[in-house]
């Protein structure tokens, strides 16, 4: 979402902070989705200038991040290092068009229409968490984008078949991966929605997730069977009749039919991380995420070549606690960016070179210890540096005032402006400036020292005498969603 989509929330009744607080209790379903209507027109017509606007970046470094990277402290860590961050627009998904067939199939399998209403409180806790991010946007640091477009269900139910059980939609040695985390549950539906148990036996409905996935994702199955009543030669239609019985299949069969719901599963997973892989090298972008899974993925054989050196710096530095940084106001953070370009540059190249041999190192723990050690020496070593370098540089430019104003003064008492006393104050000053440049401003870690300097400067109008600006320089599922690709499985 760029600043002209923002602009448009701005005036809709989604950003209207009393309907918000009351997860839009008053509104009619009608207005709620033809408000979600107009927004999803509005981004789709502004998608072409949302991706001008985010290449116009490319010259910089530019990141696409997946939905784990969404929390206002990654975002603020990632702020030290990365010019700009893009993100799944939260608020798009809601806005996806109702499926007829979805859900008439949804209600045969038992899932209310309840479930098909709009998500009240889920619609407001994604307005909500895009406002928490205003700053960040206005900063120019911040875009959102609808990535949730790549993966939305299509309008018809596929009906899928392999001779090979699925096997061949991932890489051998990724599906090995895939099959090693996979976590198959057996689950039943309800007037509520579709619940997941803690177990799994043989039945017609499952619950299939990968271990380090993003949390709450997962895919649903059902074992349905399916008899054919008619076939056009001409049209190469068929017509079916699908159902559920109430028997559960055999042991074998429930084996097999499992089997290749993990292998399904691993597909759509993989296909949805290379979709957002591909849109930010489409956007200029390296793209980033904080899922275990995804990141043994993308650092796997199968699809990594040479770690770059900002998709390094990037990891490494998300993987530092910097707990200091939750306690700055974003649009603090934005206006020490912005105003401090210089620093921010210097602070930037000193990251990559001290984590640029991190690149080829493989074992866990050697990096866990060198990030440590990098995060001690520059928001402790260095910072205290730079503050006792401070106190150092103003007791000499105290020092130097004194001589000038001195020379000033001589200067008024002989002939009103002395030249020398002029010359005077000029060379100590210059002579402060420059100390000042090269001991403190040019330290790689004074961008940091400004950055922990702001948890400590309250905004303005939090006291009642208000303070000098601070110088920027200085278990349960209730409804069948888009990952439920696969409620067509023939017996």
């Amino acid at each position: 979402m760029s600043n002209a989509i923002f602009d448009f929330l701005a005036h809709s009744l989604l950003f209207d902070q009393s309907l918000i607080s009351t997860n839009y209790q008053g509104e009619s379903d009608q207005r709620l989705e033809l408000e979600l209507e107009k927004y999803r027109k509005h981004c789709l017509d502004e998608l072409d200038n949302i991706s001008v606007e985010i290449n116009r970046h490319s010259g910089n470094l530019s990141c696409v991040g997946s939905y784990e990277m969404a929390s206002l402290s990654s975002l603020k860590r990632a702020a030290l290092y990365v010019e700009q961050m893009v993100l799944p627009d939260p608020i798009f998904p809601y806005t996806r068009p109702e499926n007829s067939k979805m859900q008439a199939l949804s209600e045969y399998l038992g899932v209310g229409s309840d479930s098909q209403k709009i998500d009240r409180v889920g619609l407001a806790e994604a307005v909500k968490d895009v406002i928490s991010k205003r700053d960040l946007v206005v900063g120019g640091y911040l875009k959102f984008y609808p990535i949730s477009l790549l993966t939305e269900t299509p309008a018809q139910i596929p009906i899928s078949y392999s001779s090979d059980g699925y096997t061949t939609q991932v890489p051998a040695p990724l599906l090995q991966l895939f099959r090693d985390r996979s976590e198959t549950f057996t689950a039943e539906t309800n007037a509520s929605g579709l619940i997941v148990r803690d177990r799994l036996e043989p039945c017609r409905n499952i619950f299939v997730r990968f271990k380090g996935a993003r949390a709450g994702t997962g895919y649903v199955y059902n074992l349905m069977t399916q008899e054919v009543i008619g076939f056009d030669e001409e049209t190469r239609v068929a017509r079916l009749i699908m159902g559920i019985p109430e028997a559960p299949p055999s042991q074998a069969h429930f084996d097999q039919w499992v089997s290749e719901s993990i292998n399904r599963s691993a597909g759509e997973h993989f296909r949805g991380l290379t979709k957002e892989f591909s849109l930010a090298h489409k956007l200029s972008s390296v793209y980033a995420c904080s899922s275990k899974l995804d990141s043994q993925l993308l650092r796997s054989s199968m699809t990594e070549r040479d770690k770059g050196i900002p998709e390094n710096a990037i990891e490494c530095i998300l993987r530092m606690k910097l707990p200091y940084m939750d306690k700055i106001r974003s649009a603090d953070l934005m206006r020490l960016r912005n105003n401090d370009g210089e620093a921010f540059q210097n602070f930037r190249t000193d990251l990559e070179a001290r984590f640029r041999d991190l690149r080829y190192e493989k074992d866990p723990e050697v990096i866990r210890r060198k990030i440590i050690d990098v995060e001690h020496e520059m928001s402790e070593v260095q910072v205290r540096a730079i503050s006792t370098k401070i106190k150092s540089v103003r007791k000499a430019a105290l020092a130097d005032f004194g001589l000038a104003v001195g020379g000033l003064a001589a200067g008024f008492a002989t002939s009103g402006m002395s030249l020398l006393g002029t010359l005077t104050a000029a060379l100590h000053g210059a002579k402060t400036y420059a100390e000042y440049r090269e001991k403190v401003r040019d330290n790689p870690c004074y961008f940091l020292f400004e950055a922990q300097r702001q948890k400590y400067v309250k905004p303005m109008g939090s006291h009642k005498r208000p303070r000098a600006p601070v110088s920027a320089a200085g278990g349960k599922i209730t409804r069948l969603s888009a990952s439920t690709a696969a409620l067509r499985d023939g017996e």
